[in-house]
């Protein structure tokens, strides 16, 4: 086999792993799951250098799972304007934002920029070396009485193959979308 048909089966490859989720995982999903008819999120938890990176993180963030979410079915969504610690949320806390919004669930999120190198082809057949800034995306669904429903998490460094690199905005979006999707999937089967 010749250099442009091992080139054409690499590419290929390429391609095809880049439709794969190898980035998604549901960490946890409970038995059974609950019917959710209405949810709410809170405030995005992320690292300190988001805002700095890409200051228009929150929005992005956000507007992605709701659209993500809508798309697979789950309709009714609220924004809560208050944040809860990722880790250890109170159980009695999450309670009390459902009461109060009137949801079923209540969405918690978290966002970290991974910092990564690439070695990129130059002009003259020679390879430098680019930054990107990708990110792990977790996420946690909590009933209206503070049990956890579904915890997903998606990692662009794993579950994305980008040829060029990607703007913050790009990895933001990824990282929403992949984790919305599982949450929404574990909630879809249900129903």
């Amino acid at each position: 086999m010749g250099t442009i048909g091992k080139s054409v089966i690499v590419m290929l490859a390429c391609l095809l792993m880049s439709c794969a989720a190898l980035g998604t995982r549901t960490t946890y999903r409970s038995d059974p799951t609950p019917t959710i008819k209405s949810m709410g999120y809170v405030e995005l938890v992320r690292d300190s250098q988001s805002q700095h990176l890409f200051p228009r993180t929150n929005e992005v963030f956000h507007q992605t799972v709701v659209s993500t979410l809508n798309a697979h079915g789950v309709d009714d969504i609220r924004e809560i304007g208050q944040q809860l610690p990722f880790e250890a949320p109170d159980p009695e806390k999450i309670a009390e934002l459902c009461g109060q919004y009137e949801v079923d669930a209540l969405l918690l999120s978290r966002l970290v920029f991974v910092h990564n190198k690439h070695l990129l082809p130059t002009a003259d057949d020679n390879f430098s070396i680019g930054e990107s800034h990708e990110t792990k995306v977790e996420m946690k669904l909590f009933d209206r009485h503070g049990m956890l429903i579904v915890a997903a998490r998606h990692n662009t460094t794993m579950g994305k193959l980008y040829f060029k690199i990607p703007e913050p905005d790009r990895t933001v979006r990824d990282g929403a979308e992949g984790a919305a999707k599982r949450i929404a999937r574990v909630l879809v089967r249900r129903q």
